[in-house]
């Protein structure tokens, strides 16, 4: 008797893990790149999974979605940084080759140095870029906090980026209050957040654009104090379809704006430095006139105590003035 309900619970076992086996099968194949297989995971009541089993099966689809999602980035990264570094150093290597060869044509050995110099620049920029995503990326990443009022780290990086969108043709504005705007903040990050933003405003808009970038003390939807980063432009705008994904990343200029370079990682790494400090990064869906574009950052706002030492303001205070 004993014997026979061992067989049948073993039998009930297999049945109900059967679900969850062919979930796990169809993974494997898709992985190993099996013609015509795709992981597409049935709802838990289609693929008959007993209710004890609901919890496992539900999480381990998603976890295969994520690690399917996570593959697709990495495919999209090789595809994306092979492309943009094949052409400077195409470029480059053409150049040192005429060198070489003694091909240069007369008057022109300035040009050509200057152009190895400029493409070799943005490779390197290109591999900083990249190396910045991975780091922040990283799940032990943690952001060196220290106190700081916004104004003068927004002020500084401004200035960093004024040369390039003067040689763009862009103007640059920046407004700023007259009352301190103090945060946690990670001065090499908040740099390269701003930098990201205003680069691209600039470089890909045309000649002409105005490009301004604001400091403000507000409130977000919960109405605790935030300082809040607006770099807003000009431009030709951004496509409604797209504007909910231009913070992914390799959502490149192709989809998100229509002419231009890059990698696609600039505003990725907007949206994670913003995170590293507390804040989130968006886009304004409706710009107040005249302006095509806005990106919005809000950072936690700070209190500075009587030693001189900030400390995060807690939620749920009365709500602050939009203007500093």
């Amino acid at each position: 008797m004993s014997a026979v309900a061992a067989l049948l619970l073993a039998r009930l076992v297999r049945r109900a893990a059967r679900p969850l086996d062919r979930a796990i099968d169809a993974f494997r194949n898709e992985g190993a790149g099996c013609p015509g297989v795709a992981f597409v995971p049935e709802g838990a009541r289609e693929a008959g999974v007993p209710t004890e089993l609901v919890p496992v099966y539900e999480g381990f689809c998603d976890l295969m979605a994520r690690l399917r999602s996570s593959r697709d980035d990495q495919r999209r990264m090789v595809a994306s940084v092979s492309h943009d570094l094949k052409t400077p150093l195409t470029v480059i290597r053409g150049y040192s080759q005429a060198f070489c060869e003694g091909r240069v044509p007369e008057g022109r050995t300035d040009a050509y140095h200057r152009a190895i110099l400029g493409r070799a620049v943005a490779a390197a920029e290109l591999l900083d870029e990249l190396s910045d995503y991975a780091r922040m990326e990283h799940p032990d990443h943690v952001a060196a906090l220290v106190p700081a009022d916004a104004r003068e780290l927004l002020t500084e990086a401004v200035e960093s980026a004024r040369p390039l969108a003067e040689q763009q043709g862009c103007v640059l504005e920046v407004e700023l209050g007259h009352r301190p705007a103090p945060v946690l903040a990670d001065t090499r990050l908040f740099r390269r957040m701003v930098l990201n933003l205003v680069e691209n405003a600039v470089t890909h808009n045309p000649a002409g654009t105005r490009v301004r970038v604001a400091c403000a003390v507000g409130c977000d939807s919960g109405g605790s104090r935030v300082c809040r980063l607006t770099v807003a432009d000009t431009g030709r705008g951004i496509a409604p379809e797209v504007a909910g994904r231009v913070f992914e990343p390799f959502v490149t200029e192709d989809a998100a704006r229509p002419a231009g370079g890059g990698t696609g990682l600039g505003l990725a790494i907007v949206r994670r430095a913003a995170e590293l400090m507390g804040g989130t990064a968006r886009v304004d869906e409706r710009p107040d006139a005249p302006w095509s574009t806005a990106f919005m950052v809000e950072l936690p706002f700070a209190d500075v105590g009587a030693s001189g030492s900030v400390q995060p303001v807690s939620p749920g205070l009365p709500r602050a003035s939009a203007n500093l």
